[in-house]
């Protein structure tokens, strides 16, 4: 493939506002045939192609970049950049859904949320915990978003914990204050790790 027509795929995927992966998910293929069609190292098949075709509402020709002159250049970035775009991109999208990484938590992932529903029946039925197994469910979204970045989420959830169970609401609150602590120290953090030898 070229690399006028990886830069046509690059650039209907975005105006869609699909990622590589859920671009992948509709043609039902993987994320990594996407990324490699978008930098150039492979091509889609004709099945492929007529998918995208009708997914983004153009013409084959469009597609495959036939409507324009010969010699026109789309002004594509070169290739090394391009693959290190596509590569940034790909762990972008890879950060933000650490569960995917191991086939483990993926299948955890599925079924999370139907778990802490039937750990909070669980706890409300055998040890009366209907008041305080609530909690449960705020660890649904920091499942989802990561321990790093559902801090302030497992903050709040340490608050209400030890005021539930101590009824030390008085001095809980200092609990809220490695929110800010946190993430100016990981924002450090990655400031320094991120500096230029």
């Amino acid at each position: 493939m070229n690399l006028k027509i990886a830069n046509r795929l690059v650039q209907l995927r975005k105006s869609h506002h699909l990622s590589q992966e859920a671009l992948a998910q509709k043609l039902g293929v993987s994320r990594q045939a996407v990324s490699k069609w978008e930098r150039a190292e492979a091509s889609p098949d004709t099945d492929n192609l007529i998918l995208l075709s009708r997914l983004y509402g153009v013409s084959l020709d469009t597609l495959l970049c036939m409507d324009t002159p010969a010699g026109r250049n789309d002004g594509g970035a070169p290739p090394a950049q391009r693959r290190r775009e596509s590569d940034e991109e790909d762990d972008e999208e890879d950060a933000n859904a650490w569960w995917k990484r191991y086939p483990v938590t993926r299948a955890l992932a599925a079924c999370y949320p139907i778990l802490m529903t039937a750990l909070y029946l669980a706890l409300g039925f055998g040890l009366d915990g209907w008041g305080w197994g609530w909690l449960l469910f705020l660890t649904i979204p920091v499942f989802y978003a990561g321990a790093s970045d559902g801090f302030a989420l497992i903050a709040v959830i340490a608050f209400l914990a030890i005021g539930l169970f101590t009824h030390a609401w008085a001095w809980a609150w200092v609990v809220l204050l490695a929110i800010p602590i946190f993430y100016i120290a990981r924002e450090a953090y990655r400031g320094v790790s991120q500096k230029p030898d």
